[in-house]
């Protein structure tokens, strides 16, 4: 009742205890007599001011019952999609903005801000709804993102907005924002000039840090490998003067192992073919092998990693650097 536009004396048959709401225009002209002249005209324009002030007045306190129906956190002492139908047929954006957001229909909070053109209302809502921090989706940059490709006007300063949310969020590669963008005949390169000339510098950072882990590994690779060969060619010369285990001068009966290390046998106590110091590690590593040789069994994880990873090529790197692509 709070969202129709007037009501009137007329009484419903049906029920004859009630009065009847009518839809009209707010402040439009009233359905009595069609007099004319400066009297007539003066009268309908304070009847619409009136009706006006009064509907609005009215639309208040339907917000206000929405909110009250249903407390943030709380469930709604209404049905909602019945409210939000009554909304929709009434125009009473206000209702259905909130009423939207209230059920996590956050997609159509915006679609509400689209359909109208509302930029402004559309980058308030989308940095209310897209912060993840309250329970928001990031993904609705995007959604706005797309919008603003499509749009058909000057949108530079709120794609300058929504660049710098989806940089730092990481949402889009580069070359995709770019082919959104080039859809919208009104932006230049400069909107993007700035978010380029970022992800470039960065790109090159990411670049010169890979070149160097790359060299580090191939020295560490090259001086494995020398080890070992010199391991299957050539006759090792143990000298260590002390145990490793006691520090204690070394007396026989010892034992030496391959990695360099001497003991006491009485230090070893009974395991004598495994090295106490070097044997965590190298059960470490045994496991790590295990457990890649188990992945290969398990492609739904490698698929779920994918899905949900920001840089699919990233994960796939690390599966091929791992070894798991050709066990």
């Amino acid at each position: 009742l709070y969202l129709t536009s007037k009501l009137t004396d007329n009484v419903d048959p049906m029920a004859p205890n009630r009065a009847v709401w009518q839809m009209s225009p707010v402040g439009g002209r009233g359905a009595q007599g069609s007099g004319s002249g400066s009297v007539g005209q003066g009268s309908s324009g304070q009847e619409g001011e009136v009706v006006s002030a009064e509907y609005s007045d009215r639309l208040e306190k339907a917000f206000a019952l929405l909110k009250k129906g249903w407390p943030a956190g709380g469930e709604p002492k209404y049905d909602a999609e019945n409210a939000l139908v009554v909304c929709h047929l009434h125009a009473f954006k206000q209702g259905v903005l909130f009423l939207y957001e209230r059920m996590k229909m956050y997609r159509d909070v915006l679609k509400v801000y689209m359909d109208g053109n509302d930029c402004a209302g559309l980058i308030q809502a989308v940095m209310r709804l897209g912060d993840e921090s309250y329970g928001g989706d990031s993904r609705l940059w995007v959604d706005v993102l797309e919008f603003f490709g499509k749009f058909d006007g000057d949108c530079s300063e709120q794609v300058k907005e929504v660049l710098a949310h989806i940089e730092s969020r990481n949402l889009l590669p580069p070359i995709v924002v770019l082919q959104i963008l080039s859809q919208n005949a009104h932006l230049t390169l400069s909107v993007v000039k700035d978010y380029m000339a970022r992800i470039l510098r960065d790109e090159s950072a990411v670049i010169e840090e890979d070149k160097r882990a790359v060299e580090k590994y191939r020295r560490e690779t090259a001086n494995m490998q020398k080890e070992l060969k010199e391991l299957k060619t050539q006759a090792r010369v143990f000298q260590n003067s002390k145990c490793s285990a006691c520090s204690a001068p070394l007396e026989l009966p010892a034992v030496h192992f391959l990695c360099m290390h001497s003991f006491h046998s009485r230090c070893l106590g009974e395991n004598e073919r495994e090295c106490p110091i070097c044997t965590p590690q190298n059960y470490t590593i045994l496991d790590m092998r295990r457990s890649q040789r188990q992945s290969i069994s398990e492609p739904d994880k490698f698929f779920t990693q994918l899905q949900h990873s920001g840089d699919g090529f990233a994960v796939v790197a690390e599966y091929f650097g791992r070894g798991l692509m050709n066990l």
